[in-house]
């Protein structure tokens, strides 16, 4: 797993992560906490995250910039994280490669 965000502003806190399962999928998860989530959750706390599955990383990591057989865990903390990882998640979005979910 690498971390991609741990940032904390006052109470707020945006966290963001990425690993691989057993399948092979990446699993780009986020947590964010504190008063700026309340106009989406009423306790304060929101989780989402993307799911890449396995056979497409190699088009993710074309997407990425990188090549389609690199390591997309150190691709991803090499040019993703911090402020970048907002980069990330636009890509994943507007990629169509990725499954969203939300807690």
């Amino acid at each position: 797993m690498v971390v991609l965000r741990d940032e904390r502003d006052g109470e707020d806190h945006r966290y963001l992560t990425a690993r691989r399962n057993e399948a092979g999928d990446l699993l780009v998860e986020g947590e964010d906490w504190g008063p700026a989530t309340r106009p989406v959750s009423s306790d304060g706390e929101y989780e989402w995250g993307w799911t890449v599955p396995a056979d497409k990383i190699p088009e993710l990591l074309r997407v990425l910039g990188a090549e389609p057989e690199a390591d997309v865990l150190h691709v991803l903390s090499a040019r993703f994280s911090g402020a970048a990882s907002h980069v990330l998640e636009r890509r994943l979005r507007e990629s169509g490669l990725a499954s969203s979910w939300v807690f």
